[in-house]
């Protein structure tokens, strides 16, 4: 069953932009890679989604770009999307099953991943994937959606109130599933505060400046519903217990 229906993918973009399922948009896609050359670069992005990410990596980083994701009808959507904007000779993207990713062995120099890994509950198999993928000195850039310890009652009510399937870890649990697949340069990025301010924000433009435009979409009670629905975030961001990490990695050399 699809996670992300059509009212959720057009209410998320109202939110984020068209083309993005996450906050931050291009700036936050452009922070994950900084300092990164793409130019001409093979990247896979896990997860892919509409395609606003790969858009940016591809216009503006020059990266050659393989997408996967694993919802037929987003795949359908970035596709037409993508073909707007001239990219599709940059850009592929397929669609994919759950499990070892379509590639062979080192045949990515960049793997990226903008907040989708969440989804994904065998964390040491995906990261023993990325680096089987990654040629020897590729780099690892992902930004993933991190919790503070499992039994924070935040964190419950977050993955509780979600109607998506959320497998979220803490970064002291990740750091060592990173470590033993093989990747060493490991630095993190911990973005909880400036994501505790988006959705501080995101309520206050829900009620003010996009709540004709949510009220549009869904109507007022449904909107109301939304704002409650969204709260979880809000808090959990602000307890510190929902944490966005940005993470960088390298498979080494040789």
């Amino acid at each position: 069953m699809a996670q992300y229906d059509a009212l959720l993918l057009e209410q998320l973009q109202a939110l984020w932009g068209s083309g993005f399922l996450s906050p931050g948009g291009r700036e936050e896609v452009r922070l994950i890679v900084e300092g990164l050359d793409l130019a001409g670069k093979t990247l896979l992005d896990i997860g892919t989604g509409l395609g606003g990410p790969a858009l940016v990596l591809a216009g503006e980083c020059g990266a050659q770009v393989m997408g996967l994701d694993v919802q037929a009808e987003i795949v359908g959507e970035a596709r037409q999307r993508i073909t707007a904007a001239g990219l599709d000779q940059q850009i592929t993207l397929q669609l994919t099953s759950p499990g070892p990713l379509p590639l062979a062995d080192a045949e990515a120099d960049v793997v990226f991943s903008k907040d989708s890994l969440i989804h994904v509950p065998d964390k040491p198999a995906i990261y023993a994937e990325m680096f089987r993928v990654l040629r020897p000195g590729g780099a690892l850039a992902i930004s993933d959606w991190l919790t503070g310890p499992a039994e924070d009652p935040d964190v419950m009510a977050f993955i509780e109130a979600s109607p998506l399937d959320l497998r979220a870890a803490t970064l002291d649990d990740l750091l060592p599933v990173i470590e033993a697949a093989g990747f060493t340069k490991i630095s993190t990025v911990d973005r909880n505060a400036w994501f505790a301010a988006t959705m501080r924000a995101e309520q206050a433009a829900l009620r003010g400046e996009i709540s004709e435009r949510f009220e549009a979409i869904m109507g007022r009670d449904a909107v109301e519903a939304w704002i409650a629905r969204r709260e979880p975030i809000r808090l959990a961001a602000e307890a510190g217990a929902l944490r966005p990490t940005h993470i960088r990695a390298r498979r080494p050399d040789g």
